[in-house]
């Protein structure tokens, strides 16, 4: 579609005055009547593209009110009120007759169909699900339970060995390398105070499958459990060495970040809060070490804690898309698996203890840290256990808007006195929730003395208490 040529022919009338102004609707009437390939061409442009914007837009209706046919038990609300279309559920299927199946089901809040499956050779574990909607993205994850056994960072040094090279992609880091060319649309592993968890994601199948393959292999592969590969260790754990050939210096990875830990309020308070709300507990052992411990760690030492909670019998995987991507888990993992045998007691050696609250009691403590900051910074953090037994959805859902309620907005009680108290310069929150026993802290920083430390402890807790 061309815009007109502009006509030349103009208002040659005379206006005095305001006359000009007065006139203005018969200067538009005579330009159209002597402009018929100006305005008049225009606008008759415009009324045929909204007639068909219109048309267009009846045409959609009608289709979609055909499609509401189909009835609710297969579709799905948009996000504007239309219902589409999504189907039956199809609960997955194991292409292998080595997964037994253990239970299937439905779960209609997640518009999805559920199978857990057990490998039966290794006994790892797999949830394998089957969404409605085809689009999403396909994930694949490997889990297993990593409960630190000291201080000394040995459960995150692992999780980072095994990403530095596997037997089938012996290069320093073959994530990386997979990701320059592949169109995974999410990859991260990360290390909980129980558990260490691997997390693939990707829309396109053979893209998937490498992914998978590159994962898989790091997790029973690693490079690092080679004597031949012990630079791997010296990388991710500590080592010595010496710059100038006289002074010897502490590095590594662990050692690092440890070391920085040390200097982060955030860190420091939330090691402080499971040291003293789970004394004597898994829970009160740091993942990512102390610094003063990374150095007592040993390769032997490393090499054995993976021996011990990296095993099929000690994990489960998740495969969540369509049935060819859950075949494509199912079948790249079994050959591995297969090199497993069930071993039940390292599951129950792994298994994580509830803290009983009966032994806690209300206490209050003073705790120092290194800062980078020149600024004084003193903090009032209270925090709370809220569960020693498994919770139910609901009780779950509750605790969350609780939380929200108190410190979730600007206009949040406990915020709100915070502000209008002038207690600090911002409000502290803390809530985990990913463990299998809960913990929310709430409190201020940046408070200016000692003094009103205790005042600023007083008025939250008051403020709490009137809730």
């Amino acid at each position: 579609m061309f815009r007109p040529k502009r006509s030349n022919d103009r208002f040659t009338g005379e206006a005095d005055g305001t006359e000009g102004i007065t006139t203005l609707s018969a200067m538009n009437e005579q330009a159209s009547r002597s402009s018929p390939d100006g305005r008049t061409m225009r606008r008759r442009y415009a009324i045929g593209a909204v007639a068909c914007l219109v048309l267009v837009a009846i045409i959609i209706s009608v289709t979609v009110g055909k499609g509401d046919k189909g009835g609710p038990s297969s579709s799905a609300s948009g996000g504007s009120g239309e219902t589409i279309d999504l189907g039956p559920y199809e609960i997955p299927k194991s292409p292998l007759a080595s997964y037994e199946l253990i239970e299937s089901d439905t779960i209609e809040e997640l518009l999805a169909a559920v199978a857990v499956y057990k490998h039966t050779k290794s006994g790892l574990r797999v949830m394998t699900m089957i969404p409605k909607d085809p689009n999403q993205d396909a994930t694949f994850g490997l889990n297993f339970r990593t409960p630190p056994e000291n201080d000394d960072g040995a459960q995150f040094v692992v999780q980072h060995s095994v990403l530095a090279g596997s037997a089938n992609y012996p290069i320093k880091d073959p994530f990386n390398q997979v990701e320059r060319g592949s169109l995974q649309t999410y990859w991260n592993t990360w290390t909980k105070r129980d558990r260490t968890s691997f997390v693939i994601a990707s829309r396109n199948l053979a893209d998937f499958k490498n992914n998978i393959k590159v994962m898989i292999d790091a997790v029973f592969h690693p490079l690092f459990v080679n004597p031949a590969y012990k630079w791997i260790y010296r990388q991710e754990g500590w080592r010595l060495e010496s710059p100038d050939d006289k002074h010897l210096k502490i590095n590594g990875n662990a050692f690092t970040a440890a070391k920085a830990a040390q200097m982060d309020p955030q860190e420091v308070m939330e090691k402080q809060i499971y040291k003293n709300l789970f004394a004597n507990h898994v829970y009160s052992r740091n993942p990512k070490g102390e610094a003063s411990e990374v150095v007592t760690m040993t390769y032997q030492e490393v090499i054995d804690y993976y021996n011990a909670y990296y095993h099929p019998s000690n994990g489960e995987a998740f495969c969540y898309g369509k049935q060819d991507f859950i075949d494509a888990c199912l079948t790249e993992l079994d050959p591995v698996l297969n090199e497993y045998d069930h071993n039940d007691g390292i599951r129950q050696h792994s298994k994580v203890p509830w803290k009983d609250l009966t032994e806690l009691a209300s206490e209050e403590k003073s705790i120092g840290y290194p800062s980078w900051q020149d600024s004084i910074d003193y903090r009032s953090v209270m925090a709370w256990v809220l569960n020693d037994q498994p919770m139910d959805l609901r009780t779950e859902v509750a605790w969350h808007l609780i939380y929200e309620l108190l410190v979730g907005s600007p206009t949040a009680p406990v915020t709100k006195a915070i502000v209008d108290l002038n207690l600090g310069d911002d409000l502290i929150t803390f809530f985990e929730h990913s463990l299998q026993q809960w913990v929310i802290a709430v409190g201020v920083s940046g408070v200016s003395t000692q003094e009103k430390v205790e005042i600023a402890r007083k008025a939250i807790v008051g403020k709490l208490q009137n809730i």
